[in-house]
C-alpha cells in the first residue's frame, strides 16, 4: 500500500517534472521566507484531526533547482502535546509571475509527553507547496502533505498548511 502511494507521488513528480512548466520561480526580492500558519493534521486509520500554529523558514541554496525548508509545529494530541520539526527539499515551479508550486521530499522528527509512548520519532514527508505572492514581499501558501513515522508502528497522517508568506 505505502508502495502504491510512493509511486503516485513519485509519477505526479515525473508528469510536472517533463511538462510545459517552467522551472524558473517568480521574480523575488528576496532568498529566504519565513512561513507562519496553522496546520491541520488527521491521522490515517483514527477519526483525530490535530490542530496547532506552524512556523518554517525557506531559502534557496541552487536557483531554480533546490529549496530548503526549515520548520516546526506544535499540536495538542489528546492529553500531551506533540513538537514536528523537519527538513524538507524542495523543487520549485513558476505557474505564474506571481506563484510557484514546490514539490518537496524530507526527514522529520516528533517528540511527544504522551504518556506509554516513546519521546522520539523519525519520519519522512512529501508535501506540495504551492505559493501566491500578492505584494512583493508579502502572499500567501497552502501546502499539502502526507508523513510516515518509521518507529511508532508506521503512524501515517495527511495534514495541510497554510499561512502568510513574508520575503526576508
Amino acid at each position: 500500500m505505502l508502495n502504491q502511494r510512493l509511486g503516485v507521488f513519485a509519477a505526479i513528480a515525473i508528469v510536472l517534472g517533463v511538462s510545459n512548466v517552467s522551472t524558473v520561480a517568480p521574480a523575488k526580492e528576496h532568498d529566504s521566507e519565513l512561513e507562519i500558519g496553522a496546520v491541520f493534521e488527521r491521522r490515517l486509520g483514527t477519526s483525530l484531526t490535530h490542530v496547532g500554529p506552524s512556523f518554517a523558514i525557506e531559502f534557496t541554496p541552487l536557483e531554480h533547482w533546490l529549496e530548503l525548508e526549515v520548520g516546526v509545529s506544535r499540536l495538542q494530541v489528546e492529553e500531551a502535546t506533540e513538537w514536528q520539526a523537519g527538513v524538507t527539499f524542495k523543487k520549485p515551479f513558476e505557474l505564474s509571475s506571481s506563484s510557484e508550486l514546490l514539490i518537496g521530499l524530507g526527514p522529520t522528527w516528533t517528540h511527544s509527553n504522551a504518556p506509554g509512548e516513546p519521546t522520539g520519532a523519525w519520519g519522512g514527508e512529501f508535501s506540495l507547496d504551492f505559493q501566491f505572492y500578492t505584494h512583493g514581499r508579502w502572499g500567501w501558501f497552502i501546502e499539502p502533505s502526507y508523513s510516515v513515522g518509521f518507529e511508532r508502528g508506521s503512524e501515517k497522517a495527511v495534514a495541510i498548511t497554510a499561512g502568510l508568506l513574508i520575503g526576508l
